[in-house]
């Protein structure tokens, strides 16, 4: 998925503009997946794709009329849907739904270098940080002993924050109870947490 940068803010935040989000994410329903993953909504401007050789052999026949391998030229708003990338996802041609990791999305996103893009669709702009929490909240739905950010060991492997001063006295004098705690919780939210930013 990519992001950009409004760079015309102070804070230079990250946006995805590709999509037109609900205020929830949809949860992948089917069998073997369950909770794990979310699509992206439809009607998509999509960049890119990663599939693997067995699956682009799949859509040469895939039904209801993907022939992914052939380029067919017709009318369309924009050259990626003709050469097929957003034929794709389409319900009319090759009807494949796009999975996107619940708690690993991050390592998904790819930065759009020229950052101007998310100026033409400004409806669509939504932050990287609101549909981190987004998919949090959908995490914590599922299961309320959920924890995020732990590896195969349960141990916390998310953001570290540390105190780096050589000289404590020259230390700004941050409170980081909460953020223990958070790590302790294995990067689980409280539930005022989440009331709170939601």
């Amino acid at each position: 998925m990519r992001y950009e940068n409004e760079i015309e803010r102070d804070d230079r935040r990250r946006v995805v503009w590709e999509f037109n989000w609900d205020d929830e994410v949809e949860i992948v329903s089917h069998p073997g997946i369950e909770g794990l993953y979310f699509t992206s909504p439809p009607w998509h401007h999509q960049g890119m794709f990663m599939a693997t050789t067995q699956q682009l052999l799949a859509w040469k026949t895939r039904g209801p009329d993907c022939h992914f391998h052939k380029i067919e030229r017709r009318e369309g708003y924009h050259t990626e849907r003709i050469s097929g990338a957003l034929d794709l996802y389409d319900v009319d041609y090759c009807n494949v739904t796009q999975l996107l990791p619940l708690d690993s999305l991050d390592d998904f996103l790819i930065h759009h270098l020229p950052n101007l893009n998310n100026k033409r669709s400004p409806s669509k702009v939504i932050s990287t940080r609101d549909l981190h929490k987004m998919r949090i909240w959908k995490i914590q739905d599922i299961d309320l002993d959920a924890t995020i950010y732990t590896d195969e060991n349960g141990a916390y492997n998310g953001i570290k924050m540390f105190f780096d001063e050589r000289q404590k006295d020259h230390s700004m004098h941050f409170d980081l109870n909460d953020y223990n705690q958070y790590v302790k919780r294995g990067g689980k939210l409280t539930d005022d947490q989440v009331k709170y930013w939601k």
